[in-house]
């Protein structure tokens, strides 16, 4: 190493032995006297500051986590790999609401006899309730605020809502009138016919968005629902020439209760945006207050009364008019109620899991794979007339299902990625936020 030269302060690199910094030693004093406990002090800020950030960091990703962690059944998913995790939620959609389509057809239509239809939809809102509050209560965070808090106070917390009451009542009677309608419409047309229309919500959603928001859609989307109106007329002039039950009259209740529907899924998610409330703890209290408003009108018009008589009576509808022996017991009868509002359940939680994990696209496929299996178990297991024209309208339908699905495969893609506040409401979106407000 070479000499210092007196006054002087050198480093040295190790391999090469030559000085890389330099300062002699006055300025060197100077620099440390020119140092006080001020720069302490904004130091001390400084890494302050930088720690906060840190932490708010931390938190702010800890709280997506959570806000983001998927609970199915009580079971955090997030164990499982995003294809098991796929497979086990396509795997309930099609078993829950599989089942839950042929129960819907034997209970209304063979075994009420397309009678109570107001009453049954009341019955099965108050399963709904009981199993979205079961659910609610299987989650690890709610089972830790029942252990803290108590039953008491968890269920209170769980019925009570900072929304308006005259909202609720709004989209609980929005509710109601949906499957009321629906059941109603069964009396009419048969159960296949009922499916097909209730599968066309996306024509409705378009001509309240040309009729009422003046939005525009694309020629893909034009074809697409010329495609499912295709169809769906080919089906139901099948219906009309064969010796199915058809009647306008079901139709008209169909399209009503879409309508119902529509204005239902706008305001909901409106009125979960804006004032912050869980989709269980929203469903929850919508379907609660749904069966209750159904009971009254079922009571009103004596449906309700009958249907409990029924209901406690061994037979189905025909087989009590007729003098039949009785093939379904009272015990029977509810049992079978009670699966129905249950699978019903179940098979929702499953398809919104799918929505809220894999977006739109995936959930629209699992459903259109799901909708065409159901009609299949419809034709096998009950009467139903199957012609060459019904097949030919259910094949057109379901293209364009698919076809829709792609089409939002292509505008995901195309589309850069926004924030969720971001996306575009639905249909009535803005008109329904502009309501909500005002309340």
């Amino acid at each position: 190493m070479p000499p210092e030269q007196e006054g002087t302060m050198h480093s040295y690199d190790d391999e090469t032995n030559k000085p890389i910094h330099t300062q002699t030693n006055e300025q060197y004093e100077k620099h440390y006297d020119s140092y006080s406990s001020d720069d302490d002090e904004e130091y001390e800020s400084l890494l302050t500051d930088i720690n906060s950030n840190i932490d708010a960091d931390v938190q702010a990703t800890l709280d997506a986590m959570e806000k983001n962690k998927l609970i199915l059944f009580g079971v955090d998913m997030s164990r499982f790999s995003r294809v098991e995790k796929f497979i086990i939620m396509a795997t309930g959609v099609f078993f829950f609401t599989i089942i839950y389509g042929y129960l819907q057809e034997l209970i209304v239509v063979h075994i009420a006899g397309r009678k109570f239809g107001i009453f049954l939809a009341s019955v099965q809102f108050l399963g709904y309730s009981f199993w979205a509050f079961v659910l609610d209560t299987l989650n690890p965070d709610k089972r830790k605020r029942i252990e803290e808090e108590g039953w008491l106070s968890f269920i209170k917390k769980s019925m009570t809502l900072s929304i308006p009451l005259g909202v609720v009542l709004g989209l609980s009677t929005l509710k109601a009138l949906d499957l009321g309608l629906t059941y109603g419409s069964l009396q009419y047309i048969n159960y296949p016919a009922k499916s097909l229309i209730k599968s066309s919500r996306v024509v409705f959603t378009m001509i309240l968005g040309v009729v009422l928001t003046g939005k525009t859609y694309s020629k893909m989307e034009y074809a697409n629902v010329l495609l499912l109106v295709a169809g769906l007329a080919i089906f139901l002039h099948a219906d009309a020439k064969s010796d199915a039950v058809f009647h306008p009259i079901g139709v008209i209740l169909l399209c009503s209760a879409l309508m119902m529907d529509g204005i239902l899924s706008n305001f909901s998610e409106v009125t979960m945006n804006k004032y912050n409330v869980g989709h269980d703890s929203f469903q929850l209290n919508l379907s609660l207050i749904a069966s209750i408003v159904l009971a009254v009108i079922s009571m009103l018009n004596g449906q309700f009364e009958e249907g409990v008589e029924f209901f406690l009576t061994p037979g189905s509808m025909a087989e009590i008019e007729t003098g039949a022996f009785p093939t379904w017991s009272p015990t029977a009868k509810i049992l079978t109620m009670f699966l129905f509002s249950s699978f019903g359940l179940f098979g929702a939680s499953c398809a919104g899991a799918i929505t809220k994990t894999y977006g739109a696209f995936y959930m629209s496929l699992t459903t259109t794979s799901r909708k065409a299996s159901s009609l299949m178990v419809s034709f096998a297991f009950f009467p139903n007339t199957l012609t060459f024209q019904h097949a030919l309208g259910i094949t057109i339908f379901m293209a364009a299902l698919v076809f829709k699905s792609v089409i939002k495969l292509r505008e995901s893609q195309s589309k850069p990625k926004r924030r969720k506040s971001d996306l575009d409401l639905p249909v009535l979106g803005k008109k329904a936020e502009m309501f909500v407000n005002s309340v």
